[in-house]
């Protein structure tokens, strides 16, 4: 992980890649609980958030442009991007 400091606090950038079989939600789900020293199944749903239709099928926005979509979630700006980095910025 890569920490970037600005004046909104640190970011968390993540590399994830997601094959045709992952889902967005769950690798979201467990760079956050990563960050925080959780265990995923502990965090609040995702789907009180966003809905996770819309964000896994961000996967299969990727083409020739890059697809970005972002949400609150647990106190960070979740971005995500169709070709798979997540990057969390902490509003604390």
């Amino acid at each position: 992980m890569n920490q970037i400091d600005d004046d909104r606090g640190p970011d968390v950038v993540i590399e994830a890649r997601p094959s045709r079989d992952d889902e967005f939600g769950t690798i979201v789900l467990t760079a956050i609980a990563d960050e925080l020293g959780s265990d995923p199944e502990s965090l609040p749903p995702l789907r009180d958030s966003i809905d996770p239709d819309i964000l896994n099928g961000l996967r299969d926005a990727a083409g020739s442009s890059v697809k970005t979509l972002s949400f609150e979630y647990l106190g960070y700006e979740v971005v995500v991007t169709s070709d798979g980095l997540i990057q969390l910025r902490s509003f604390a």
